[in-house]
């Protein structure tokens, strides 16, 4: 009999259990009661693991949004930087234009000067021309 009972604790799989079961009904009993304990405790195991199942999922679903969140603030950064370059772009554009039309300004100015020059010049030979004339009329028109 205490052979039986041993062999009872020494056993590792339900098969086992069940053969001796069948020799003994207070080891049929034990076993039976052995089999709703674990068959209790294997549905608490399993409760706890769908709740920890769940409590993961929970914990993935929220940092799924964080990331999504985190990207979205990424692209309006990406965004709102691309707009300021897009606009430090146009006033460099601008400047630069600003800066062809001055300079386009400064040649036609330097243009008009040679110009006045060149008529002042002109000016200044027909000034002397017309000068040497009238010497040459003084001088002749005096005795």
């Amino acid at each position: 009999h205490v052979n039986e009972w041993a062999s009872l604790f020494k056993s590792r799989t339900w098969e086992e259990l069940k053969m001796l079961a069948e020799k003994n009904n207070a080891i049929k009993n034990a076993v039976s009661t052995l089999y709703h304990i674990s068959q209790d405790d294997m549905i608490r195991q399993r409760c706890e693991r769908r709740k920890e199942y769940y409590i993961h999922e929970q914990r993935q679903k929220e940092y799924q949004e964080q990331l999504e969140n985190d990207l979205r603030e990424e692209i309006i950064r990406a965004d709102s930087a691309e707009a300021r370059a897009d606009s430090a772009e146009a006033r460099a554009d601008s400047a630069e234009a600003r800066a062809d039309s001055a300079e386009a300004r400064a040649d036609s100015a330097e243009a008009r000067a040679d110009s006045t020059e060149a008529e002042l010049a002109a000016e200044r030979e027909q000034v002397k021309k017309l000068t040497a004339q009238i010497e040459a009329m003084k001088k002749s028109s005096t005795p």
